[in-house]
């Protein structure tokens, strides 16, 4: 018995990977959960800062993705808006050798810092 060939390559769809690869894909996770039929209950969990700690994981085992909206009161120190992975660089130095993934493909190379940043 023959079978036609299928043909996998559609040029719709590598238009529309183009656009996502320059403009980036611009989504809000909040409004898939709404319109999607997959995700019955409460999928993830908005807590405040004070209600996420260690009692937290050890009591629920952390089964599902947690939303903190406001990160003062978890101890945490964040960076300001101006800071940079130049930044990165400058601290940690522009022969260290890092581990990256090409995102495209998947591939697992190894650059120095400098590489990287200029990336």
């Amino acid at each position: 018995r023959t079978q036609a060939k299928k043909n996998y390559n559609d040029e719709d769809d590598d238009i529309l990977l183009e656009e996502v690869l320059e403009n980036g894909q611009k989504w809000n996770i909040e409004q898939k959960f709404a319109a999607s039929n997959n995700y019955q209950g409460k999928f993830v969990e908005e807590l405040s800062a004070d209600e996420f700690n260690l009692s937290y994981i050890q009591r629920t085992g952390f089964p599902n993705p947690v939303v903190i909206k406001q990160h003062r009161g978890l101890g945490l120190r964040v960076p300001t808006s101006r800071f940079t992975v130049h930044d990165v660089r400058l601290c940690i130095g522009s022969k260290r050798i890092i581990d990256v993934v090409n995102v495209e493909t998947q591939e697992s190379l190894q650059m120095t810092m400098k590489s990287w940043t200029d990336y």
